[in-house]
């Protein structure tokens, strides 16, 4: 599996760019790796007040995640503390993306009247 991605993050003090406080290398800002052999992904609805641990499917190791919400959630990976996922204003959802190991992940929908509804990717090695 191809797995192709671009985060280039430029922050400035101006909006000519010239100040700037942190910027990425648009050469070193792509990253393309063959070394993924499998993926999972879901549909997420998870009712008022419930917290749900997401399947990874057939990916044992998991070494990526992406994951997109339409409201405040709460997430937790590999057990620890939890992440408070906020959308930003203006905006109509919040997403992670995270290229590490994760061994669990579980999300919890805070509200109490609305239904949370995303997508889960993950990517890494299968099943051996």
């Amino acid at each position: 599996m191809r797995l192709k991605h671009t985060v280039q993050i430029n922050a400035s003090l101006d909006t000519d760019g010239r100040r700037k406080l942190f910027s990425d290398d648009p050469a070193t800002a792509l990253t393309d790796t063959e070394g993924y052999l499998n993926f999972a992904d879901s549909s997420l609805r998870i009712e008022p007040t419930v917290t749900k641990a997401l399947s990874f499917g057939d990916v044992a190791q998991v070494r990526g995640l992406y994951l997109e919400v339409n409201q405040e959630a709460v997430v937790t990976i590999n057990g620890a503390t939890a992440i408070q996922l906020r959308k930003a204003p203006g905006v109509t959802v919040a997403k992670l993306f995270l290229e590490a190991a994760i061994s669990a992940l579980s999300v919890s929908n805070p509200s109490t009247t609305d239904v949370l509804t995303g997508v889960m990717v993950c990517w890494g090695d299968p099943t051996p």
